[in-house]
């Protein structure tokens, strides 16, 4: 169970991460993976001025909901990197 205050910074990061960018990562004739953007720090900063943060609980949030953000990027496309490793490995054609 989360605190109120952490409540409310999740609350914001799951709100903010409807309109996360995803790009795709072009690899030739391979295909291409999508990969997550991070959550712009001004879109953050925006969405915490709009819950009524301001002064330094405004930098408190954009930081915590800004490190949550980083912390998914990073596991998500580690983990797309490594299915996709995968499913080249499974794909190549083995020498004899």
């Amino acid at each position: 169970m989360l605190s109120l205050v952490a409540e409310s910074y999740w609350s914001a990061f799951v709100w903010l991460e409807r309109d996360r960018d995803i790009f795709s990562h072009g690899l030739g004739m391979a295909g291409s993976i999508l990969m997550l953007a991070t959550i712009k720090r001004s879109e953050i900063r925006r969405e915490g001025r709009r819950r009524g943060y301001h002064g330094m609980l405004l930098d408190e949030f954009v930081l915590i909901v800004s490190a949550w953000d980083d912390q998914r990027v990073s596991l998500t496309n580690a983990q797309s990197t490594a299915e996709f490793k995968a499913a080249m490995a499974r794909n190549t054609p083995r020498r004899r």
